[in-house]
């Protein structure tokens, strides 16, 4: 598969905050995403590792090779132009324009089909769910998703994209 053929696969959080990430934090995140043991992610299979620790991290689980980022600075280029081509809920607009910071887990392409790329990207990206996160955004479906505590939760009990209300 050339990069041409790799679909954008990611999920983006919107931060209020940014969230404070460390090489021992991460481990014991994906572990627990992954039900397995820490030490495991230092496997040919499964493993991660930081590009910039706090930042950027490079890792392989179940078969697929993702990057997180972790960043304080805010996700899109021109908010505004977001603002009125995706978005007609005003209080997305206004996470939009007023979050301060993002992270985002995104596939770097897998043999797997996307129902499964995708809850491999959910079981991960639900785990930096806090008070923080305001909402998700879905580039492969130009979707940005208000996420209240009770959507946050929902995503935790069944990380998939169709819990959400998308078919694959």
């Amino acid at each position: 598969m050339n990069s041409e053929e790799i679909p954008n696969r990611s999920i983006t959080l919107l931060l209020r905050e940014r969230y404070v990430l460390s090489d021992p934090e991460i481990d014991r995140l994906l572990s627990h995403a992954l039900n397995i043991n820490s030490d495991m992610l230092d496997t040919e299979q499964d493993w991660c590792t930081p590009v910039i620790e706090g930042a950027q991290y490079m890792l392989k689980v179940n078969g697929i090779a993702m990057i997180l980022h972790n960043r304080v600075s805010q996700y899109f280029e021109n908010p505004n132009a977001i603002a009125e081509c995706i978005i007609s809920d005003p209080e997305i607009v206004e996470y939009v324009h007023n979050h301060k910071a993002w992270l985002s887990v995104g596939s770097l392409g897998s043999d797997l089909g996307k129902a499964q790329e995708y809850t491999a990207l959910f079981r991960i990206i639900t785990q930096f769910f806090n008070e923080d996160v305001v909402a998700m955004f879905i580039p492969e479906y130009e979707t940005i998703i208000r996420l209240d505590r009770s959507r946050r939760q929902l995503l935790i009990d069944n990380p998939k994209l169709e819990t959400m209300g998308y078919k694959i």
